[in-house]
């Protein structure tokens, strides 16, 4: 499960892992709009893992050691405007979220379509609500 924490200033983008091995190994920003098809959705940012472990927290808007910026972020993000992140993990799936930045608080993540609830609340939950599987 992808989310983002952190103020508007500063946000990070990061992956509840269900395995040691796993991590970010593409990230991507888009702009959302209310006629615009997914596959249309206007790129604003892209990093992509080089070789190595790669990250579980990605800084938006920053290139983090072992990776790539085949697309830098260029423009400041609108409060109100709403984005969408893109990833696909280590182990071979993917995932989104939609935000807008007005909803980013210290100690708040935003994950799913535009969710938001405290970092313990989602700490505290289950694996298995974001799809990690448990092995008996």
């Amino acid at each position: 499960m992808l989310y983002i924490q952190g103020d508007a200033a500063d946000p990070v983008v990061g992956q509840r892992v269900c395995s040691e091995d796993d991590g970010i190994v593409e990230l991507s920003l888009h702009l959302v709009g209310e006629n615009i098809e997914f596959e249309k959705r206007f790129l604003l940012w892209r990093v992509e893992a080089g070789h190595g472990q790669p990250s579980r927290e990605i800084r938006l808007g920053v290139t983090p050691d072992g990776y790539t910026t085949p697309h830098p972020l260029t423009v400041p993000l609108d409060a109100t405007t709403t984005y969408e992140l893109r990833a696909d993990f280590a182990w071979g799936g993917y995932g989104y979220l939609t935000f807008r930045p007005e909803q980013l608080a210290a100690g708040n993540v935003v994950f799913g379509s535009e969710q938001t609830e405290s970092r313990q609340e989602y700490d505290d939950r289950d694996g298995q609500d974001f799809g990690c599987c448990v092995d008996d």
